[in-house]
């Protein structure tokens, strides 16, 4: 049954006896002698008023009471629902804060052509966050809750892929990096043992080898260049898609919120079934 049907029916069922039945009562008297009572249509007129009246005050009384009830459980659904999903969001926010393509580029900005293995473990360990911390958002959340944070957490794991993807590149670079400058070691390694033979075992020596052939052609102005162009894609990424995501976080949660206190509301509805 529809709110508005709700409504007209109470109002009709006070008109009734309100007025109906106070009518028909003195009516009922005024037909003729019939049924000979001890009683006057006052006397009955005053006792229905009596027993309206304290119908009334119990109705009342009822409404009261069931109306406290339902404040208690919107109070109790709420604090219930904002405690949960306060934790939610705090999950969220690590995530975020995890997968930030800023945070790599910070940390090795100021040694990373002086020390690129530095760098590669720092770009290194910041890929393993980013995968941990897509996988933990799961966890925190039922089947139901889920629908509510899906586009979030898909919009999360693309961005992270794309900035692992970004930093790839960098760890190539600062690979290349590290072997270039190492360059002089390798060739230094072949050249005693040409003087000095069984000096270094031969897995170093084709260690060795490998590098001198991999750096082979390299310049130091073009691994800067390409290292350079890097910083330039995690800037750009951060601007047009970090920044996206925490505007997305910002809405989806405000949507969250908003609904739950919707939800608080309609307990307060004396209609409304538990």
């Amino acid at each position: 049954m529809s709110k508005r049907k709700t409504v007209i029916l109470i109002v009709l069922a006070i008109l009734f006896f309100v007025i109906v039945v106070p009518i028909c009562i003195n009516e009922c008297y005024k037909i003729g002698p019939g049924y000979i009572t001890e009683w006057g249509a006052a006397d009955v007129l005053s006792y229905y008023g009596t027993a309206l009246g304290a119908t009334a005050t119990a109705t009342a009384m009822v409404a009261t009471i069931t109306f406290t009830r339902k404040q208690i459980d919107r109070d109790s659904y709420l604090k219930s629902e904002k405690e949960k999903w306060s934790k939610i969001e705090a999950v969220f926010i690590d995530a975020l804060n995890s997968i930030n393509p800023m945070l790599p580029l910070v940390s090795t900005m100021d040694n990373s052509l002086s020390n690129p293995s530095a760098a590669i473990i720092t770009i290194q360990k910041y890929q393993i966050g980013c995968q941990v911390a897509t996988d933990q958002l799961n966890a925190y959340l039922s089947t139901a809750d889920y629908p509510k944070v899906k586009m979030l957490i898909d919009e999360i794991r693309r961005a992270s892929e794309q900035f692992r993807q970004i930093y790839q590149e960098g760890v190539e670079a600062y690979s290349q990096l590290r072997d270039f400058q190492g360059c002089d070691t390798w060739l230094k390694t072949l050249e005693m043992e040409s003087r000095y033979p069984n000096s270094f075992s031969k897995e170093m020596l084709t260690f060795c080898e490998k590098k001198i052939d991999e750096t082979n052609g390299l310049r130091d102005e073009d691994i800067q260049k390409t290292i350079e162009e890097l910083h330039g894609k995690v800037i750009s990424a951060y601007h047009s898609t970090y920044r996206s995501l925490l505007q997305l976080k910002g809405a989806t949660f405000e949507t969250i919120n908003t609904e739950i206190q919707k939800n608080a509301n309609r307990i307060l509805h004396l209609w409304r079934k538990k």
